[in-house]
């Protein structure tokens, strides 16, 4: 799975910032009770669990991002929106601008160039 498929599974309001697992077509699941169930149970739900991730290289620099995992891989939910908004990978990181990295509405949300530890 690519982050511009992953991306096509979620609603997100921009000014806001939430995200929200969008209906699934039921030719998307190998049997049409699964995607029924899938639908019932997560459809129009919050996506996402947050997970704490570390800065390669420091110890006391982690921080909680949200993130959605879809058939086994993770996708950062900051660096999925900026592929569903812009249609393209970003370059380096996916910042935010009040450094909370909970709040994903599209104006807290930018790219900087990557970091180099070395």
């Amino acid at each position: 799975m690519k982050y511009i498929e992953a991306a096509k599974l979620i609603n997100y309001d921009s000014i806001t910032g939430s995200v929200t697992w969008r209906e699934r077509l039921l030719s998307e699941f190998k049997h049409e009770r699964f995607g029924k169930g899938w639908n019932r149970r997560f459809a129009g739900q919050p996506a996402g669990h947050e997970a704490i991730r570390y800065y390669p290289g420091t110890w006391d620099e982690s921080y909680v991002l949200r993130c959605i995992q879809v058939r086994g891989k993770v996708f950062p939910l900051n660096k999925l929106l900026w592929v569903k908004m812009t249609g393209e990978f970003p370059e380096g990181r996916v910042k935010f601008r009040n450094g909370d990295h909970r709040d994903l509405r599209w104006a807290n949300l930018y790219t900087g160039k990557p970091v180099s530890f070395f």
